[in-house]
Parts: C-alpha cells; structure tokens; sequence
C-alpha cells in the first residue's frame, strides 16, 4: 500500500482546517450556506444567520470562533459590513444585532424615498443609487424619475419640476447638464 493511500480521510481534515470542530466540515458540512451578500434580493440576514448557527451547531465550529468563520460565507455589501464590525468589537452578538441592524431594517422602497441629492455627492452618485433602490422596489421608470425630482434641491427642482422626463436617461443628462451650468455659474462669480 502505497504511502499516499495511508493517509485518512482526518490527517487530511487536520491539515486544511486546523481549528477543532472544523476538520470534518469538508466531509460531512450538512446542508450548503449560500453566501449572505447584503442586497435587497437576499433574504433577511436574521433568517440567514440562524442557519448559519444551526450549520455551526451541527459541525461542532467552537462558537468562540464563529466570528472569524461567518466572514467566508458573506460577499458584496455584507462582507464589507462584518470587516467594518469586527474590526471594532469581536462580539458575536453585537455582530449578530449590528447586521440584523443593517440589513434587516430597511427596505428598498424606503431606502428610495429618503435618499436626497447632496452637492458634495454630486448628481452621478445620486442617480446611481436612486436608480438602483427604485428598480429594486419596483417602481417603474417613470414613477422613480418623478421621485427622484422631488427629491432634489429647490435649484434643481424649480427648473426641472415642468419638464415631462420619463426615462432615466433623459432625467440623467438632463441633471448632469443643469448641474454642469449651476458649476459654470458659480466659477463665474
């Protein structure tokens, strides 16, 4: 029998996941963890995160170390929260309630409605995230351009209010125009 054939199924394990509880995971992990990835097409990180637990719980991970473990299964905005969370508090359960916060609390159609443009932001980044939560609250386009107006600065309102722009398109060049003249104005003076 050859060396390579000697070699169990946990010699193995113990080399490619050297924390305890973790070495038969890659056996034996129970059913699969979609990653948790943070957008509003997911489902609510509580309900994730609970089946994240009970995957923990079946595979024997030390609890202790659920919080460095969870990172792998989280992608996009999620991931980006838990860096910017543990690296301030290693708590497991300000983590749980900091994500649940942050992901859970907030839907799409009231993320849109509150966001308002902001000078120092610039209109490529108000439109970008206006469009973006007012296609995933299923607002059609018109409907969001209209919202999207009434959302901005008195300037920029007074001159577009009147105007009947449908489109996202239309709405962007016409936005990034008013606010290229407002710009040419102000240097001016």
């Amino acid at each position: 029998m050859s060396e390579l054939s000697q070699v169990s199924k946990s010699d193995i394990s113990d080399s490619l996941f050297p924390y305890p509880g973790l070495k038969d995971s890659k056996f034996d992990c129970g059913p699969i963890i979609e990653p948790f990835k943070g957008s509003f097409d997911d489902e609510k990180f509580e309900t994730w995160i609970h089946e994240w637990e009970m995957a923990a719980i079946k595979n024997d991970w030390p609890a202790s170390g659920w919080i460095f473990s969870v990172g792998i299964h989280l992608e996009g905005a999620a991931l980006k929260a838990y860096a910017s969370i543990v690296s301030r508090n290693d708590d497991w359960e300000n983590f749980r309630e900091s994500m649940i916060a942050r992901f859970d609390s907030i839907s799409p159609v009231v993320a849109f409605l509150r966001l308002r443009y902001c000078k120092s932001t610039g209109i490529d980044k108000y439109f970008k995230d206006c469009k973006w939560f007012a296609q995933h609250a299923g607002f059609t386009e018109r409907q969001a351009v209209q919202i999207m107006i009434e959302n901005l600065d008195f300037e920029f309102k007074r001159q577009l209010g009147h105007l009947n722009i449908e489109t996202f398109p239309v709405f962007h060049e016409k936005l990034k125009s008013l606010e290229n003249n407002l710009k040419n104005k102000s240097n001016q003076v």
